[in-house]
């Protein structure tokens, strides 16, 4: 009697970068729509701050203990959490402007998958004098005043005015910091490359 064959297994579910991503983006989701702070959450769910970071930001792979952890303090189910993170089809993500903000901006990319291009909304209070975050200010980026008016400092030493309508497009470190040199605050969209450059050691 021949032995039966084989039974052929089905590829194995992929868990990647992405799907960690998505997972950290759908958690992240939660906590907010709950009304949670991370360290409110850190103390329901017995995990530490730096942790539940890392996780909605995706940057980590996570032990199944501080998601279960996470997931149970939201009052989700993991079921739930998995199909999401697993979930491919396209979403509209959309972002209030009533949200707060500020100088360190609000993302616009939350909802791309292995975005290269990073877009951020960002206020600028009057009479205020901003250095750049690194994500501007290391990158090539292009922005734009939406209202209010805007002293662009580059390293040069040279100030250059902007008003609602104009933009600039920067390679890294020329401009430095800006200045909101109007009485009502300045909304700027800006967008910075993040794609990846070996800087000629290849």
């Amino acid at each position: 009697m021949r032995d039966p064959s084989p039974v052929q297994s089905e590829d194995p579910v992929r868990f990647g970068a992405a799907e960690l991503r998505r997972l950290g983006r759908y958690l992240h989701e939660q906590r907010k729509a709950a009304g949670l702070t991370l360290q409110i959450l850190s103390e329901r769910a017995e995990v530490g701050v730096a942790s539940i970071r890392a996780l909605e930001a995706g940057r980590t792979s996570p032990s199944l203990t501080t998601v279960l952890r996470v997931v149970g303090a939201l009052g989700l189910t993991i079921d739930r959490v998995v199909a999401e993170a697993m979930a491919t089809d396209a979403r509209v993500v959309v972002t209030r402007a009533a949200k707060s903000h500020g100088q360190a901006g609000q993302s616009l990319s939350e909802g791309l998958e292995d975005a290269t291009l990073n877009a951020r909304r960002v206020e600028l209070a009057p009479g205020g004098l901003y250095k750049l975050p690194s994500s501007l200010s290391e990158a090539p980026s292009f922005c734009m005043v939406i209202n209010g008016t805007l002293v662009a400092a580059t390293g040069k030493a040279d100030r250059v005015r902007l008003s609602a309508g104009d933009s600039y497009l920067a390679r890294p470190g020329e401009v430095q910091a800006w200045a909101n040199t109007g009485t009502e605050p300045a909304h700027l969209i800006c967008v910075s490359d993040r794609t990846p450059r070996d800087n000629g050691t290849r």
